[in-house]
């Protein structure tokens, strides 16, 4: 089992479920100096002071293979490795979290995939905020 941290349309627990049904959900995480943008799709950059909250799932290496086509690996996006922390886990852990390859741009999202990211926050408990402030709007 491999650490993934989702901080997209990946908290969404029935699309986790279609796509990786072998991955299970360990809960809320956070990276810490990272922050949330969109370039049409969610994405993470290094921001010193800011905090990604996100969903940390265990997922198999073939989930992980499902993940790296969802995601466009390595081409859209690319996997880097990062320390998150939860609240059920004493110390930080070593997990795996997709990055966009291409970071000139930033582009509002869909209205569609917004909306399974906004349902896969609240279905985790995460706070809307975190996309407002993405999207430079207060919803």
């Amino acid at each position: 089992m491999v650490a993934y941290l989702a901080y997209g349309a990946n908290t969404h627990l029935d699309r986790m479920a279609q796509t990786c049904p072998n991955s299970q959900l360990i809960g809320k995480a956070w990276l810490h100096d990272h922050k949330l943008v969109f370039r049409y799709h969610a994405d993470i950059e290094p921001c010193k002071g800011s905090v990604v909250c996100g969903v940390l799932w265990e997922v198999t290496e073939q989930d992980l293979m499902v993940l790296d086509e969802i995601e466009g690996y390595p081409n859209y996006y690319t996997r880097i490795e990062v320390m998150v922390h939860t609240d059920s886990l004493d110390a930080p852990v070593s997990a795996l979290v997709y990055s966009m390859v291409d970071k000139s741009y930033e582009q509002p999202p869909r209205d569609q995939y917004l909306g399974i990211c906004c349902e896969g926050y609240k279905q985790n408990g995460l706070l809307l905020d975190q996309i407002s402030n993405a999207l430079g709007t207060d919803q």
